[in-house]
């Protein structure tokens, strides 16, 4: 038997001086202050490759907490206290990691203030999301340029902070180009609006010293600007000199952009609006060598599109295992498309569709005479452009998943030289890393001369560390050799050890002078950029780095919890839209920890404090009686993990494929080794085979759990609510005598047969869908064999219940064995049991014959069949269980194509998370996460329906969470067709008689 858990209680304390700091902050401080070891793992990393565990993460409600704090840090005894302002967490190279009291404005200060129509302008709080504005703009035709791979979750203040451009920068330029006005907070000066001004006043007031030093620095050092400062699109993060002052006004905008906030906190951001483009072509251009992408892309600037991408074939191979691949492969079926190395996209956009088009007709003609090109594709379709776009947005997320222990990593990634430059550096820059055996990724924005780069590395190995520090050092002198940049739009952060050799010892001194007057102390993210006095900036291979701290982590450890110490931190899962599928939990609760990233960064450094008392998380059989009294980290991870509502959106729509359900039935199964569990659990796991057995009952538990009594006591004893009733009568003996069922005898001699593979929540809660659904097949001229009734595991998984589940799942998976030699189709009705073959299966116990969800089998089986006179046009809305979505990419359009082929109209409702999840929404303690979910996505969606289209819901949980908190009895897809079907047939019966 394996030794129990240990408990882990040498966590990293806060530092004395921060516990006082804090204890006199709190009183005047609005918003949220984490503390505990948990909140601050997940503020210790980022998009890049480093691990800084800071003292604490403030999340400031409003302007007020930002002047208290800021205020306060002026204190004589507090001038060491040091802050780091944090927004989206997607920097790739640490800007906003740091020893101190981390910053967060995304969890409170994420409101758009005002959009200003008259002037082309909007004010937002730093915390907003770059989709989030532009969703908001759209309707008036107008939106915010800057146009970033991670704008579903970068922040306009993080946008600021690293003066962020992306795709179209060399039409739009950088954040910077759009700000009007800022307002920020200075340490010791207090709040400022800085907008450009006239420099004939002069100047007074807490700002003076600051303007003087400026001033000074732009007479004397006017000519190493000119010289040092590289003349290139894609210019450089970090201060700014050359926008300072144009002609006679200041722009302190421009020196605060890109300065990762070393100089000041941004409260407010006013920002320049732009018109929407009328008109926006696509031409996907595909190459057989990669060095004839990035030549071809220098030729197509010459018919001055928006934007040129590239993205090669490292990216493309890994998509083909990703869930957006379904959107875009169709683009990949060309005659030679097994030889392409590269893409280009190449966007056009204006006010004139027959200029675009001109213009591409002549590239085309062009591209027929290239050799190099594989083929090209103009694109007109939106969708069709959104997915090949997505596809290039995903690339970042997409080379972690690549296979193996080295995976491509950023710390090289961020170069740009001028673009007649590129290619010669790039194929030098290829030289390099071909000499270290070394695999690497490649993508980016080649109009301007920036193309990402990521080697694969494993930092947990002390030789690929070497390998980290040579190569970026190596990347630096060529660089230098190009005249370009290391910093091209993803700031500096650890990596400002260079400026000094780019920018010379005399203008290093004028960068140190201006740090200085906005922060004499280094209060401000300290050691980023510059030093305001003589300490050395840190080293990018001194950092922690998050390799250093997995290699204690034993390597059969790390094989279990793979995708765990996998996930890059590239923060997919803080999706701001209500709409999207991942994460419910962080949305509902704005807190990070509660997201995969911070599921896994939390479950990394658990695993790695159990290796260091010398454990291993095991799955024994013993069970836990201690109950939680002291603290234990693992009460922290525990925590972190019971809010994970199993949807396993992350499994799929994390380009890593981070599965958190996986993950926390991992941990639980250790945890409760030691803790004991709720009944609750038990209630979840053993809840299929007990309520089978109270079938016979079924009118008495009905009764009971109806009354308020028995809810009651089941709240009470098992902390449970809103249990599902049984079906009445049940489900066998409404199938009695049903002429389209099949015997065992029969199966397997006629092709017009399908296996039901029943499960709980259809069988046992809802049996009129199970026989709606034989109605169907019974139409459609198939007869139905419905498999025995046996518990399908997945609350034993969900619960952590491993053995439980393993013995569950081979009972079944036997069964499944022996149906499938019959060579008739298994079909199953419910989503979540039915994926549950296909994912939790192979996984746990081996390979599991294929049971189809519903919808795949009768949108494969009504392929062969012709469509039927169309009926009265009936319109429906579906609302698409999250599972179906994610693990079954062509889920919705299958249901789409089947209401189609009998002549309904299926509209495809966007939602995120019901809320319900199976075991979650019943647990009485997630009841108000349960119903914030449900009020994000699915209660404005119904809200907003027209009255003409009927909603349906093909999840049991959805359909029982809308019935909660809507009153609103909502039917499955397949019921809802057999009823139209059989409305139809009635009508039709009695107009012929």
């Amino acid at each position: 038997m394996s030794k129990p858990l240990p408990a882990i209680k040498k966590v990293p304390l806060i530092d004395p001086l921060y516990q006082t700091f804090l204890a006199e902050l709190k009183p005047h401080w609005q918003g949220d202050i984490s503390e505990a070891y948990g909140d601050r793992l997940v503020a210790s990393c980022d998009n890049s490759v480093y691990q800084v565990l800071p003292q604490a993460v403030l999340h400031p409600k409003n302007k007020n907490d930002v002047r208290e704090l800021m205020t306060l840090m002026t204190k004589p005894l507090y001038q060491s206290i040091c802050i780091m302002a944090k927004g989206g967490g997607t920097g790739t190279n640490g800007q906003s990691l740091g020893t101190g009291l981390v910053v967060d404005f995304s969890r409170h200060m994420n409101q758009i203030l005002e959009i200003d129509l008259d002037h082309s302008s909007v004010r937002v709080q730093p915390g907003v999301v770059l989709d989030q504005l532009n969703q908001a703009l759209k309707k008036y035709g107008v939106f915010f340029a800057p146009n970033l791979s991670p704008s579903t979750r970068a922040t306009l203040g993080g946008m600021c902070a690293t003066d962020a451009c992306g795709k179209g920068s060399r039409v739009y330029g950088r954040t910077s180009d759009h700000i009007l006005a800022l307002e920020v907070d200075i340490l010791g000066k207090g709040a400022f609006l800085l907008a450009p001004h006239d420099d004939s006043a002069p100047i007074e007031g807490p700002l003076q010293p600051i303007y003087a030093v400026l001033d000074s620095i732009l007479t004397t050092h006017q000519e190493d600007i000119e010289q040092l400062y590289p003349d290139m699109p894609r210019f450089l993060t970090g201060y700014n000199l050359t926008r300072l002052k144009r002609g006679n006004q200041w722009h302190l905008p421009s020196l605060i952009a890109g300065s990762e906030g070393t100089l000041a906190l941004v409260t407010e951001l006013t920002l320049k609006l732009t018109p929407l483009p009328k008109v926006t072509e696509l031409v996907l251009i595909k190459y057989d060598q990669f060095a004839d992408a990035l030549k071809g892309a220098e030729e197509l600037v010459s018919y001055a599109p928006h934007a040129i991408e590239t993205i090669d074939d490292t990216i493309i191979d890994l998509a083909k295992k990703d869930i957006l691949w379904h959107q875009v492969e169709a683009f990949f079926k060309g005659p030679h498309d097994e030889r392409l190395k590269a893409i280009n996209l190449v966007e056009f956009s204006g006010d004139s569709q027959e200029e675009l088009l001109e213009k591409i007709k002549k590239l085309q003609s062009a591209l027929a005479e290239n050799k190099g090109v594989l083929g090209s594709q103009h694109l007109s379709d939106s969708k069709d452009q959104q997915a090949l776009w997505n596809l290039r947005k995903k690339g970042v997320g997409l080379l972690g998943n690549r296979e193996g222990l080295r995976r491509p990593i950023p710390f090289v990634e961020d170069t740009a030289v001028p673009p007649a430059f590129l290619g010669a550096y790039i194929e030098e820059f290829r030289a390099l890393l071909d000499s270290y055996g070394l695999s690497y990724g490649m993508f980016g924005h080649v109009d301007v001369g920036c193309l990402h780069v990521r080697p694969a590395l494993d930092l947990k190995n002390p030789q690929d560390e070497r390998i980290f520090r040579d190569i970026s050092d190596q990347v630096k002198d060529l660089v230098k050799k190009y005249r370009g940049i290391m910093w091209a739009e993803h700031g500096r952060g650890f990596r400002s050890e260079y400026t000094e050799e780019f920018f010379g010892p005399k203008l290093y001194q004028a960068l140190k002078q201006i740090k200085k007057a906005f922060d004499p102390h280094n209060q401000l993210n300290p050691g980023k950029i510059v030093s305001p006095h003589d300490q050395p900036l840190p080293k990018l291979d001194q950092v922690p780095l998050r390799g250093q701290r997995d290699r204690v982590i034993e390597e059969d450890v790390q094989e279990d919890f793979a995708k765990a110490l996998q996930c890059n931190g590239n923060g997919a899962c803080f999706h701001f839209d209500a709409h999207h599928v991942m994460c419910p939990s962080m949305k509902v609760t704005r807190e990070r920890i509660h997201s995969p990233k911070g599921r896994a960064t939390i479950l990394r450094e658990w695993l790695r404090q159990l290796a260091i008392q010398d454990h291993k998380p095991s799955e024994s059989l013993r069970i836990g009686l201690r109950s939680r009294k002291t603290y234990d980290f693992s009460h922290e991870v525990y925590d972190a993990m019971k809010g994970c509502l199993a949807c396993k959106a992350c499994a799929t729509q994390c380009p890593i494929q981070v599965d958190i359900p996986e993950l926390k039935s991992r941990f639980l199964a250790s945890y409760h080794q030691r803790y004991r569990r709720p009944l609750f659990d038990y209630a979840i796991g053993f809840g299929e085979a007990l309520h089978s057995a109270l079938i016979p009952l079924a009118p008495l538990y009905n009764g009971f759990m109806s009354h308020k009594l028995g809810r009651a006591v089941l709240k009470k004893t098992l902390g449970m609510i809103s249990p599902p009733l049984l079906s009445t009568p049940p489900l066998k003996t409404r199938l009695l005598g049903h002429k389209a069922l099949l015997s065992k005898e029969d199966l397997g001699k006629d092709p017009h047969q399908v296996i039901l593979v029943q499960d709980a929540m259809t069988s046992l809660y809802e049996a009129d869908i199970v026989l709606d659904f034989v109605h169907l097949c019974h139409h459609l001229g198939y007869r139905v064999f419905v498999s025995k009734f046996q518990p399908n595991g997945k609350g034993f998984h969900v619960k952590g219940m491993r053995g439980l589940f393993r013995f569950t799942a081979k009972r079944q998976l036997s069964e499944l064995n022996r149906l499938a030699s019959s060579g008739v189709p298994l079909v199953g009705l419910d989503p979540a049991l039915t994926l549950t073959y296909r994912e939790e299966y192979p996984q746990n116990i081996g390979p599991t014959p294929k049971v189809y969800l519903v919808h795949e089998w009768l949108a494969l089986t009504l392929k062969e069949k012709p469509a039927p006179s169309p009926f009265d046009r009936k319109h429906f809305g579906l609302l698409s269980h999250c599972g179906e979505q994610t693990s079954a990419a062509r889920s919705q359009k299958y249901w789409q194509d089947i209401f189609t082929h009998f002549g309904f109209q299926l509209d495809l409702l966007e939602t995120g998370c019901c809320g319900m999840a199976g075991a979650y929404g019943h647990d009485v303690n997630n009841l108000q996460n349960s119903q914030g979910i449900y009020a994000m996505s699915y209660e404005k969606k119904l809200r907003s329906l027209p009255k003409e289209i009927t909603p349906l819901a093909s999840g049991a949980s959805c359909r029982s969470q809308i019935a909660r908190f809507s009153q609103k009895s909502i039917i499955h897809p397949i019921s809802a067709l057999w009823q139209a079907i059989e409305t139809e047939k009635n009508s039709c019966a009695g107009g012929s008689s």
